[in-house]
């Protein structure tokens, strides 16, 4: 099913509903719960919107916040971004590894999954962060930001489809809210 097939008027109404209560969540607690807000919406719309499934992944508070499997089988990592800012300023340089959501980023941060020391080496993450680098590897990884602007309630979703270009994947910043 193709990125615009895939939200009908139920869809976005059950997204509204579950928006709303997130942000009265946020609201009451502020900026602490940003990136959680931002990785269970990401979470949600991976699984209940784009048909992928979880792999198991356990998110730390930093690096990657989603690795899921796409209908094809192809690994897609999920970055969340929970702001009002300007989304593509925020997909900044990282002190050691690149731009975010740039191979080198990704595979970075797949590296520390698989470290002891590490405390993004968590669950199955050892094994995750070897499937997230072979995909790299293998050029079949997919990239994907979630973008939630906690204020306006808009879902914007982007795919990576080259390391300097990236395409919006839906038309979420069209929706109307009742």
């Amino acid at each position: 099913m193709g990125c615009a097939e895939y939200l009908n008027q139920k869809d976005w109404e059950a997204i509204h509903l579950y928006l709303s209560t997130k942000i009265d969540t946020f609201n009451r607690y502020g900026a602490m719960l940003q990136g959680d807000l931002g990785e269970e919406i990401a979470y949600d719309i991976a699984v209940n919107h784009l048909g992928m499934t979880p792999t198991g992944f356990a998110p730390a508070k930093h690096g990657l916040d989603g690795v899921f499997v796409d209908d094809k089988g192809r690994t897609v990592v999920i970055d969340s971004k929970a702001t009002t800012g300007n989304l593509f300023q925020l997909l900044h340089p990282t002190v050691n590894n690149g731009d975010q959501l740039t191979n080198d980023w990704v595979y970075a941060n797949a590296g520390l999954m698989q470290r002891q020391e590490s405390a993004q080496c968590i669950g199955n993450n050892k094994a995750i962060g070897e499937r997230v680098q072979q995909a790299i590897e293998n050029q079949s990884i997919r990239c994907i930001l979630v973008h939630t602007n906690p204020e306006t309630q808009v879902v914007r979703a982007y795919e990576r489809i080259s390391e300097d270009n990236v395409r919006s994947a839906s038309s979420w910043q069209e929706i109307q809210w009742k």
